[in-house]
């Protein structure tokens, strides 16, 4: 019972919350609404797209040119339906729900990818190392078809940054 309690509690934060604090910004640590995504792996990188409950948002993501892996961070916003959608998603998905960890054991070197959510003072993140529930997959889709593909010219001009910037924690710490 208090598990369900707690589920729909955050699932009503998810619903209708704001917050002036940036997610990137602030490193994550203040706000009541933050999102984070991060695909690739410990070992190259991950292109990281961090969204503020404002609409702000911090892409961070490394492009090969020539033979050098360079990192680049555009910053945007997206407007409220697409945040309303967002919080659609992962209610949908039950976010709060799943694993903090998924992996298969017979990939050595697969993709990797991990979401992280804060709601309030509650806060979640799911590491996947070569294995992704398909609530997880559905969730990146969404991403990248509604927030990151219509801007992938944009992120043409992005700005050159150091991979240190591109940096985020797997997990809330």
């Amino acid at each position: 019972m208090r598990r369900a309690s707690v589920l729909l509690s955050s699932l009503i934060l998810l619903a209708g919350c704001r917050s002036p604090k940036t997610a990137y910004g602030e490193k994550l640590q203040y706000g009541d609404f933050a999102f984070v995504l991060g695909e690739g792996s410990s070992w190259h990188g991950y292109d990281v797209l961090r969204i503020a409950a404002t609409g702000e948002c911090w892409y961070t993501f490394a492009k090969l040119e020539g033979d050098e892996t360079v990192w680049h961070g555009a910053e945007f916003t997206v407007d409220e339906a697409t945040l309303a959608k967002l919080r659609g998603e992962l209610n949908e998905a039950r976010y709060f729900s799943l694993q903090d960890r998924y992996g298969d054991p017979k990939v050595s070197d697969g993709t990797q990818r991990f979401v992280k959510v804060r709601v309030g003072e509650n806060r979640k993140s799911v590491r996947c190392d070569d294995a992704c529930p398909p609530e997880i997959v559905r969730l990146s889709e969404f991403v990248h078809q509604t927030i990151l593909d219509p801007r992938v010219d944009d992120f043409g001009g992005a700005k050159v940054i150091d991979r240190a910037e591109a940096t985020e924690p797997e997990s809330f710490e």
